[in-house]
């Protein structure tokens, strides 16, 4: 819930755009806004949106190749899995 504000102390800033970013992130039109609010103002300028990347870069071809390598691995073990069976089958 914002803070409740006083109209006759809100009177006492002018409506100039000289934009602060308080503490909380939120952009106030000037200095005198944030301080009302009660807000200590982090730094001049406008609060900068700062969104992480969803995704990080993928090195697809490190993927591929280890996609690779894995599906190999799995047809020479199945291989001499066969292999291996080949030799106890018994005929006759």
């Amino acid at each position: 819930m914002a803070p409740t504000q006083n109209p006759s102390k809100e009177n006492m800033c002018t409506n100039n755009w000289d934009p602060v970013c308080g503490v909380n992130e939120k952009t106030y039109s000037n200095e005198c806004y944030a301080k009302i609010a009660g807000v200590t103002v982090a730094y001049k300028g406008e609060c900068e949106l700062i969104v992480p990347p969803l995704v990080e870069k993928t090195d697809y071809t490190t993927l591929w190749l280890t996609g690779l390598l894995v599906l190999l691995l799995i047809l020479v073990v199945a291989g001499l899995i066969l292999v291996k069976n080949k030799n106890k089958l018994k005929f006759g």
